[in-house]
């Protein structure tokens, strides 16, 4: 069941979450200022200043993990709703990146604290300094006391900083993928170099999705559907969204459930009433779909519609 929480119960929460001692009552709490935000009662940025501040002073490492979900799911509305390049957006996104790396830091002393905070950071570093920084310890001129920089790790350095266009991104592809050339590794250099910003790479990668036979192995091509369109290139994202909708019907036909699930990813929701009325039109036109295809549009419409109602709740 929901809780939403009242104004009275909300300031209180707002100064004093981090002072609740139950971590299971904390953890209630931080799942009712979330529900209160999907449901469009709290304006996301009311929520995001609670959580910069009360964020970093959490020390059961559950509760931290479902703190630092929400936050990044906040970051993604906000990608969406606002888009990256809003001044609000860019503010909170700095804020993020500081955050989680001097969590980072200040968690040294404990392994399964410091990992969540530097995996956090990761996803959200992406000015120049941070991805810098990023480089620095993926190329050994920088290390934090207890941080392992395992092969996954590396694999996910590399993409973020593909993801925001660092100078070295392409040539640290090629390098990792001859040290590492298994099966997760080619994976991993085809994440990398798919959510790149480049319109070129992105249609090009999307014409062999959209095949009806490919050479590629189907778990390469998921692996490129999911970096396609991460919620900050929104742009790109609606340059093939009305192409992807066009075709659904027919690639939906040719392919199996297996290929559709993750198809169903590029659905495009792109967070507008333009979006809202594409997927509304596909709901009512598209009527010979496969019932799982069906139903990922419905649940598309239904998260893009509630996409629109946290923009439209925000006071900032």
């Amino acid at each position: 069941f929901k809780v939403n929480l009242d104004e009275r119960s909300f300031a209180t929460t707002k100064h004093y979450l981090a002072q609740v001692r139950d971590p299971l009552l904390r953890s209630m709490l931080w799942q009712s200022l979330w529900d209160s935000v999907r449901d469009g009662k709290l304006p996301l940025n009311d929520y995001l200043t609670v959580a910069i501040a009360n964020a970093p002073l959490e020390q059961d490492y559950t509760t931290l993990g479902q703190i630092l979900g929400q936050i990044s799911s906040a970051k993604v509305y906000l990608n969406k709703g606002l888009g990256s390049q809003s001044n609000y957006t860019k503010e909170v996104a700095l804020q993020l990146e500081e955050l989680t790396w001097q969590s980072t830091i200040a968690n040294s002393d404990d392994k399964n604290m410091q990992r969540r905070w530097f995996s956090s950071y990761l996803n959200f570093a992406h000015s120049k300094a941070a991805l810098d920084n990023l480089y620095k310890l993926l190329t050994g001129q920088h290390s934090l006391k207890n941080l392992t920089i395992s092969q996954d790790i590396r694999w996910n350095i590399i993409a973020q900083l593909s993801r925001f266009q660092h100078a070295k991104s392409a040539e640290l592809i090629s390098q990792e993928l001859t040290l590492d050339s298994s099966d997760t590794g080619e994976k991993s250099a085809i994440y990398a170099r798919v959510i790149a910003p480049d319109l070129h790479v992105k249609s090009d990668w999307l014409a062999k999705i959209q095949l009806k036979e490919s050479s590629i192995p189907f778990s390469k091509l998921r692996t490129a559907m999911s970096a396609l369109y991460p919620s900050e290139q929104s742009h790109l994202n609606e340059q093939s969204a009305s192409l992807r909708m066009a075709s659904l019907s027919e690639i939906d036909k040719a392919k199996g459930p297996v290929f559709m699930r993750g198809y169903n990813q590029l659905i495009p929701a792109t967070c507008s009433e333009v979006s809202i009325a594409r997927l509304s039109k596909a709901v009512n036109e598209l009527t010979k779909l496969s019932a799982g295809t069906k139903r990922s549009l419905l649940i598309k419409q239904q998260a893009d519609k509630r996409c629109l109602m946290i923009k439209n709740a925000m006071t900032h």
